[in-house]
């Protein structure tokens, strides 16, 4: 299931760096004592989305900001759901406005996906981009782990770099904390149900927390 959680028009422009107060949301939302914290990321959040980077460094929203929630969990989605319609608390000056429900509608043999949030991704325990050797390899490997944990078949499983010269490193801060990620747009083959389960679950690391959230291609 894949729903865009959509907020009341900010009062000013926010942060470019903003990661770290969506984080603080996320947690807030579903409960400081929750279950799903520090466990297998069972789902995937967006970074925030709809903002025009302006030359002061912030995001100027022209249209309501959202965030894209999926997992392959409905209860976990419920939790997220009846958690911001009832949180009193703001994201910076947003309020919760509506949701919009959907889902992930995987292509016959593969599917063309884009980042809408950049892949955060760790090899040898390096954080590596797009510019680095090995990221497509680990990229996979990250990606299979996932499915077998989930017990999904990764049977003709690949991943193939689309327009890789358009493919860029960009720098995200949450907090004093530096991560190199990767802006990209692949071609992902495989089944339709190991697809699909890992665009709930969002490509890479730290996915529940605001890296890794794709979408696809028409």
């Amino acid at each position: 299931m894949r729903t865009k959680i959509f907020f009341t028009m900010p009062e000013k422009n926010i942060p470019v760096n903003n990661q770290k107060q969506l984080n603080s949301y996320i947690h807030r939302v579903l409960g400081h004592d929750n279950s799903y914290h520090d466990t297998f990321s069972n789902y995937a959040i967006s970074s925030l989305q709809g903002g025009k980077l302006m030359p002061d460094g912030n995001l100027k929203f022209e249209s309501n900001p959202y965030i894209v929630v999926s997992s392959e969990d409905p209860t976990f989605i419920g939790l997220f759901l009846e958690g911001v319609q009832n949180m009193d608390e703001k994201f910076f000056d947003m309020s919760y406005l509506r949701i919009e429900l959907g889902d992930y509608a995987v292509h016959e043999y593969f599917d063309k996906v884009n980042t809408i949030s950049p892949i955060l991704i760790k090899k040898d325990g390096k954080k590596i981009t797009i510019k680095d050797d090995g990221w497509l390899e680990a990229i996979t490997e990250n990606c299979i782990k996932k499915l077998e944990y989930k017990g999904v078949s990764t049977k003709g499983f690949h991943i193939e770099i689309r327009n890789p010269e358009r493919a860029k490193k960009k720098i995200i801060y949450v907090g004093d904390v530096f991560n190199p990620c990767s802006m990209v747009s692949l071609k992902i083959t495989g089944t339709k149900k190991a697809r699909k389960t890992l665009y709930n679950l969002g490509i890479g690391n730290s996915t529940g927390s605001g890296f890794g959230t794709i979408e696809l291609y028409p």
